[in-house]
């Protein structure tokens, strides 16, 4: 049992040495709240809504399909933690298929407004 314990403090020791923060990599750089230094694969647009009261502007993609038109759209939405950017490979294979393809940033992500929106607490007690 001796030899354990001598090797967990001797363990410690060595740790406690090397206890230098961590450091964010080099090349990652801040963002832009606006997503405008995230390239997008095609034009954004821009739906003027109001929200709570609040103008608001939606983003989106409007992809034309490439070729013969199939007379279909597809909307593709994405999830809480990226924008309609993230679609560039399944945008470029709907629209080979024939598709338009409408690809939004939801209100608060991408390249869409950031607005306040109240919590379901706020608005139902």
């Amino acid at each position: 049992m001796r030899h354990v314990c001598l090797f967990f403090c001797f363990a410690g020791t060595l740790f406690a040495q090397n206890d230098a923060p961590p450091r964010a990599p080099l090349d990652v750089m801040p963002g832009s709240i606006t997503y405008d230094d995230i390239a997008y694969p095609y034009p954004v647009h821009y739906l003027p809504l109001t929200l709570y009261g609040q103008d608001v502007r939606m983003a989106y993609m409007d992809v034309p399909p490439a070729g013969q038109p199939n007379g279909r759209t597809v909307v593709l939405f994405h999830g809480m933690n990226f924008g309609g950017f993230y679609f560039a490979g399944p945008i470029e294979v709907l629209r080979r298929e024939g598709f338009r393809v409408v690809a939004p940033d939801q209100i608060g992500f991408g390249r869409s407004s950031k607005p306040i929106i109240p919590t379901i607490s706020t608005i139902w007690p």
